[in-house]
C-alpha cells in the first residue's frame, strides 16, 4: 500500500510457492507488507529483513523482495488461562502441541519485575516455575521453532494471569512513614 495515511492499495496473491507479483504500480513511494492469507496480522516486511522500509518504485522498475518467512500466530495457550486468578504458586504453563514443532521458547514475567524465563528452551508443550511465584500479575508467550530452529509459530498475544494468596508479593507497599509524619 501507499502508505499509512492513504488509501491506494495493491496486492497480489501468491502461488503455491509463495512467489507473487504486483503490476502496474504508479511511481512512488511505497511500504510493502504481508500476511498469511488465513491469518488477519499484517506485517510490514521492515519488520521481517533489515533491508527493506519505505520503499522508492521507479517507473518501469521491478522491486524483488525475496524470501520472506511467515511466522503463523495459531499456536493456543490453554493453562492458566487469560485473566485467571489462581492460588497456586507454581501453576503449570500449558499449550497445544503445534504440528511440526520440535521445541518452544517460553516466555513469562511478572508485572515490573524481572522476567521468571526469557525464551526458556521446552521440548514439550508444557513448563512449571521450579521456584515459588509470589503475589502478582504474569503474562507469558510462546513461541513454536522446528527442526531447523526457525520459529514457526507464536501465541498472537501475551495471557495474562494473577497470582493470589500467597505469602510473598511482588508489590511493595510503603505504610511507614506516612507522608509528612516525624521520624
Amino acid at each position: 500500500y501507499k502508505n499509512e495515511c492513504e488509501s491506494a492499495t495493491f496486492s497480489a496473491t501468491s502461488d503455491s510457492d509463495g512467489a507473487f507479483v504486483i503490476a502496474n504500480i504508479p511511481p512512488g513511494e511505497y511500504d510493502v507488507v504481508v500476511h498469511a492469507i488465513d491469518q488477519e496480522k499484517w506485517l510490514d516486511v521492515r519488520d521481517l529483513t533489515d533491508d527493506y522500509s519505505t520503499v522508492e518504485i521507479a517507473s518501469d522498475q521491478c522491486l524483488a523482495v525475496g524470501n520472506i518467512h511467515l511466522i503463523k500466530y495459531d499456536l493456543f495457550q490453554k493453562e492458566p488461562g487469560n485473566n485467571t486468578k489462581l492460588s497456586e504458586s507454581r501453576p503449570a504453563l500449558t499449550w497445544d502441541a503445534y504440528p511440526d514443532a520440535t521445541y518452544y521458547e517460553v516466555y513469562l514475567a511478572a508485572e515490573g519485575v524481572q522476567a521468571v524465563y526469557v525464551d526458556e528452551r521446552v521440548d514439550t508443550n508444557q513448563i512449571t516455575p521450579q521456584e515459588d511465584l509470589p503475589v502478582c500479575m504474569y503474562n507469558w508467550r510462546i513461541t513454536a521453532f522446528n527442526s531447523q530452529s526457525v520459529a514457526i509459530a507464536e501465541t498472537e498475544e501475551f495471557y495474562y494471569f494473577y497470582i493470589l494468596n500467597q505469602p510473598l508479593s511482588c508489590y511493595i507497599v510503603n505504610n511507614i512513614p506516612v507522608s509528612k509524619s516525624t521520624v
